[in-house]
C-alpha cells in the first residue's frame, strides 16, 4: 500500500514537472495573454456568452451592432499600448489600481458623448473584470462556491490576505528562483498567497497552462480554466445587469421585440 501511494505521488510529479517544461519553453518567446486566443474561452467567447445568458434570464434583445462593438473592445486591451500597464489586467497585485480602473471606465462610458465609444469602455470595462479571475486566485480560493470578487470595491477596501496576482512579465527579474518554485506548489497551497509567484504559474487563461489544466477537485471534471471562465461569465452578467439601469449607452441597445428594436432603437445609435 505504501509503495502504491509513493508510486502515485512520483507519476503526479513526474507530469506535473512535464507540463511546466513544456510550457515554459513554449512561452519562452512571447508574452501571455489573459483568456487569449488559445483559449477555448477567450475574452471574446465570454462576453458574446455572458450577453447570451444575460438576454436568456432578462427576456430583453440586445442590438447585435451593439453586441459585437462590445466584444471587439474587450480584446482591445490586450494590444501592446495597453498590454503594460497592470491595472487593465490586474496583474503584479495591483488589485487596488485594477479596480480605480475599472471604476473610472465605467464613469467614461456613462459620460462619452457617442455609443460607440461608450459600449468601447464598456468592452475595457469587461476585460478588467474577466482578467481578474484568469489572473488571481480567487477561483482557487473560492473553488466551486461561485462568489463573486467584490472587484469594483477593493478601491476603497483591502483584499483577503491570500488574494494575488501574479507578477508580469514573466520570468521575474527580482527573484527568478521563486517564480519558478510557484510552479511545483501543492494544490493546497494554491488558495494561499505564494511569494513571487508570476503571471505564468496563476493564470488561468488557457487549457495549455498547468494551472488551466488542472482539474477542479470536486468540479465533476471541470478544470480551471473553465471555472475561472464560469466566474468571468457570471461576473460579465453582473455588470450588464448593472448597466441596465446606470448606462444610457447600453439601454438604446435594449428592445423587445427584435424586430422593433432596429426601427426604434438604431434611431438613437449616436456613430
Amino acid at each position: 500500500m505504501t509503495f502504491s501511494f509513493l508510486h502515485g505521488s512520483y507519476r503526479t510529479w513526474i507530469v506535473r514537472v512535464t507540463i511546466v517544461l513544456l510550457f515554459l519553453t513554449a512561452h519562452s518567446q512571447k508574452q501571455i495573454e489573459a483568456f487569449g486566443g488559445s483559449g477555448p474561452y477567450d475574452h471574446q467567447v465570454i462576453t458574446r456568452l455572458a450577453l447570451e445568458r444575460y438576454m436568456q434570464e432578462h427576456d430583453v434583445f440586445v442590438n447585435p451592432i451593439c453586441e459585437e462593438l462590445i466584444a471587439q473592445s474587450a480584446v482591445v486591451s490586450d494590444s501592446s499600448y495597453h498590454s503594460g500597464q497592470d491595472m487593465y489586467h490586474c496583474d503584479n497585485n495591483n488589485i487596488a489600481g485594477c479596480s480605480y480602473k475599472l471604476d473610472e471606465l465605467e464613469l467614461e462610458s456613462r459620460n462619452s458623448a457617442t455609443s460607440v465609444e461608450g459600449l468601447q469602455r464598456m468592452g475595457q470595462a469587461l476585460h478588467i473584470v474577466q482578467d481578474f479571475y484568469s489572473h488571481s486566485n480567487w477561483v482557487e480560493i473560492m473553488s466551486i462556491s461561485m462568489i463573486l470578487a467584490p472587484i469594483e470595491e477593493f478601491k476603497d477596501i483591502p483584499p483577503p490576505h491570500d488574494l494575488q496576482t501574479g507578477v508580469y512579465p514573466d520570468p521575474i527579474n527580482g527573484n527568478p528562483e521563486l517564480g519558478f518554485l510557484c510552479f511545483f506548489n501543492p494544490e493546497s497551497n494554491w488558495s494561499h498567497f505564494i511569494p513571487g509567484a508570476t503571471h505564468g504559474c496563476l493564470n488561468k487563461d488557457t487549457r495549455r497552462s498547468p494551472r488551466g489544466a488542472t482539474l477542479v477537485p470536486l468540479g465533476g471534471g471541470m478544470d480551471y480554466h473553465r471555472l475561472a471562465a464560469e466566474y468571468a461569465i457570471r461576473h460579465s452578467v453582473q455588470k450588464f445587469k448593472e448597466w441596465e439601469v446606470t448606462n444610457g449607452h447600453f439601454q438604446v441597445c435594449l428592445g423587445r421585440p427584435p424586430v422593433a428594436l432596429f426601427a426604434c432603437n438604431m434611431q438613437k445609435f449616436h456613430l
